[in-house]
């Protein structure tokens, strides 16, 4: 069975009153629903534009978690779209994480 976060932070000590630990449950499952729906709206522009797209690339879009990078990369597509580039020519090394200059330049 799954461990709660309600669970999680009384393990380590921490007491929430019931409505507490209830909100930021909620708020973390509409966090989680916000980055799924933009996930699927990316995907739906990326299917619809290059109707050939493959596997990778889809994978490459569900692993992302940010909100704000897959705003970016709809963004992105939209302007490869209208520059008749391909997905291929897409710098995915920008949209890896969350903070992706960040961690470009430590792994260098």
């Amino acid at each position: 069975m799954a461990k709660s976060i309600e669970d999680d932070l009384i393990e380590h000590g921490i007491e929430l009153d019931e409505t507490q630990a209830k909100h930021e449950m909620e708020d973390n499952l509409s966090e989680q629903y916000q980055i799924q729906m933009k996930q699927e709206k990316v995907l739906k522009l990326i299917k619809t534009l290059f109707p050939d797209v493959s596997p990778d690339i889809i994978e490459k879009v569900t692993s992302i978690h940010n909100i704000s990078t897959l705003d970016k990369l709809s963004g992105r597509v939209l302007y490869a779209h209208n520059r008749d580039q391909t997905l291929d020519e897409i710098d995915w090394e920008d949209f890896r994480s969350e903070f992706p200059k960040f961690v470009y330049i430590l792994e260098k």
